[in-house]
């Protein structure tokens, strides 16, 4: 669980979101930051919306409590402007160095920074909305995303006696999933991701 504080003057908006940070249950791995920023390109709609309805505007200035790679921070940098200001905080020196990179790449959002940091956020009782994505069909997204998940979380089932390798088969599972997909005619159902928000006076 994450925590995200957004503030402009008086008004200060707090949010959470579902992710969980690298380090935290799924590993510190260069796989698994990759399979954090797919994630968040699928997860972009959902996060836009929680920003639109949390009222961030041009000026604000945004705490993001477990930023990871940078994804929320980005987008949160688009709204606010060059006015504005981002600090992305995160415990993970690895993930932030990865973060930092993609806003150097960009070249054009210089009011986000990113610190090595951890923090209790004690966020007060949030507005809450819940929201999955529902895909399928030839080359869905989807099916890397799920696919890299369980290549994250494979190795803790194993560790645990949950299942064995050659059970999961994780080399050829993606395949095995769109396939599967494909001759049912079926769909695929995200987690949910839950977001949240509180505006204090």
């Amino acid at each position: 669980m994450w925590a995200r504080t957004l503030s402009g003057g008086r008004n200060q908006v707090h949010g959470t979101s579902e992710h969980s940070p690298a380090g935290l249950h799924l590993g510190k791995s260069d796989a698994e930051t990759q399979r954090l920023i797919l994630q968040a390109a699928l997860l972009r709609p959902i996060t836009e919306r929680l920003l639109r309805e949390a009222g961030i505007v041009p000026g604000m200035r945004i705490l993001d409590l477990g930023c990871g790679a940078g994804d929320v921070s980005l987008l949160a940098g688009e709204r606010v402007g060059p006015s504005g200001a981002i600090v992305g905080i995160d415990r993970d020196a690895a993930i932030l160095a990865v973060a930092k990179a993609r806003v150097e790449a960009r070249n054009d959002l210089p009011q986000i920074s990113f610190h090595v940091a951890s923090v209790d956020a004690g966020l007060p009782v949030p507005n809450l909305f819940c929201e999955s994505i529902v895909g399928g069909g030839p080359d869905s997204p989807l099916y890397a995303w799920f696919a890299s998940t369980l290549s994250t979380i494979a190795p803790r089932w194993i560790e645990h006696g949950i299942a064995t390798s050659e059970e999961i088969q994780i080399g050829t599972y993606q395949k095995r999933l769109e396939d599967a997909a494909m001759n049912m005619c079926s769909q695929l159902v995200s987690p949910p991701q839950f977001c949240a928000w509180v505006r204090k006076q």
